[in-house]
């Protein structure tokens, strides 16, 4: 073989026997490795987990700080001997929404993915305890206070730093967040038949422990149909008890607030 020796030959040949004992003496010690720490594996799979979350607690703090956020104080929920609304319909006796709502309340808030040191980024006070509306024109930033209303919510129940000068989170059940969809044809549904499939996940998981964050609804239907399933869910909410922001276009539920 013009392209080989016989010494190159031979080198090869003692490569590969090396790799493949030191492959055999890699597998062999691994194995060992196993029997000893079998004992104690539920430990160490632990530790490794705790050194997981108290790493990703570390970042998390070290760059809240640099972007200002805080601890928010954490507020237990009042508690109901119903639920849901479904529950609530079933007591004999039990007014809807006699259970107060515990009350949101941030000072200072932020979308998450602005700087509050950048001189565009609008900050607000939020006191929310029951549901309201939020009405306003196009691009007036409904939809950026519903989000930013829900990471505030969801971050300081999970005790978290939050986008706000300071805060007082209730310990929410559930946070919902539903914002206007489009057609989905692969699953062969209008805008509006996503909105009903939606709303009645909603409904159904919804209790006076719960945040509701509604934008839009009605938008896949005319005015009138969309004032009246709007406001239904409106008093539905109501009655269940919880906490929410509805923000809407449709300005004839304002009426609602005169009942």
């Amino acid at each position: 073989n013009r392209y080989s020796t016989d010494e190159l030959d031979e080198a090869l040949a003692a490569y590969r026997q090396a790799t493949d004992a030191t492959a055999e003496e890699a597998s062999r010690q691994l194995r060992a490795l196993c029997r000893r720490l079998k004992d104690n594996l539920s430990l160490l799979v632990s530790g490794a987990q705790l050194s997981i979350v108290a790493k990703a607690l570390m970042e998390h703090v070290a760059e809240s700080r640099l972007r200002g956020w805080t601890l928010p104080r954490l507020l237990r929920m009042p508690t109901s001997t119903a639920t849901t609304f479904q529950e609530q319909q079933g007591q004999q006796g039990l007014e809807p929404g006699s259970t107060p709502a515990a009350c949101l309340d941030v000072v200072g808030m932020w979308p998450y993915w602005t700087s509050v040191d950048d001189p565009a980024t609008v900050t607000n006070d939020l006191r929310l305890q029951g549901i309201v509306l939020l009405t306003g024109a196009n691009m007036a930033g409904k939809s950026t206070v519903l989000r930013a209303t829900a990471a505030v919510s969801l971050l300081g129940c999970c005790g978290l730093m939050v986008p706000a000068r300071s805060a007082t989170v209730p310990l929410y059940d559930a946070f919902m967040l539903r914002n206007f969809s489009g057609d989905s044809p692969l699953e062969g549904k209008s805008a509006f038949a996503l909105e009903m499939v939606e709303m009645r996940a909603v409904l159904a998981d919804a209790s006076s422990r719960s945040l509701i964050l509604l934008d839009e609804l009605g938008k896949g239907t005319e005015v009138a149909i969309a004032t009246a399933l709007a406001a239904a869910m409106l008093e539905t909410l109501c009655a269940v008890g919880c906490s929410g922001i509805f923000a809407t276009h449709l300005h004839d539920l304002v009426e609602l607030t005169e009942h």
